[in-house]
């Protein structure tokens, strides 16, 4: 899955769901999954239920 190649292991979590690419090209990673893998929120909004993260 994905091997040494960015764009490839990109494209395979898009098939299998993981992530969604929006027409802007921007790229989303559900919370419940970026929280998992200990990742910080790389956007200015904040989290839908309101909480500030830390």
């Amino acid at each position: 899955m994905g091997g040494d190649n960015p764009a490839s292991l990109l494209r395979e979590l898009i098939e299998l769901g993981l992530m969604t690419r929006h027409i802007d090209t921007a790229i989303y990673l559900p919370d419940a999954y970026r929280l998992a893998f200990g990742m910080k929120r790389a956007a200015a909004s904040p989290p839908a239920d309101g909480s500030a993260e830390t």
